[in-house]
C-alpha cells in the first residue's frame, strides 16, 4: 500500500545486539551459543539453524515528508510519524 515499514529484522538485530551486551555484562560463558541458539546462525562449512523468534515489521503511518532546508539541516513542523506494531 507504498506505506513505509520498519523491517522486522531491523527490530531482531537491535534486540540482539542489546542481549549480547546483557550476557557480556553478566559475564555469561556461553554468550554466542545461547545468541546462535535464539537467533539462529549459518556457519562457513554450510550448517545453519534457523530462528526460534519471529519477528514481524512495524508499519509507519501518518508520515511527513521531511524539508531539507539548506542541504545540511532538517526543519520540521509537525511530527515525522507514528507507527503501529
Amino acid at each position: 500500500n507504498g506505506e513505509p515499514v520498519i523491517p522486522g529484522t531491523s527490530f531482531a538485530g537491535a534486540i540482539k545486539h542489546r542481549l549480547r551486551d546483557i550476557l557480556c555484562e553478566i559475564n555469561a560463558k556461553n554468550a554466542s551459543a545461547v545468541l546462535e541458539n535464539i537467533f539462529g546462525y549459518v556457519k562457513e562449512d554450510e550448517k545453519a539453524k534457523i530462528s526460534d523468534i519471529t519477528i514481524g515489521e512495524c508499519v509507519i503511518s501518518g508520515s511527513k515528508k521531511m524539508i531539507n532546508s539548506s542541504k545540511r539541516s532538517v526543519s520540521l513542523s509537525e511530527p515525522i510519524m507514528t507507527w503501529k506494531c
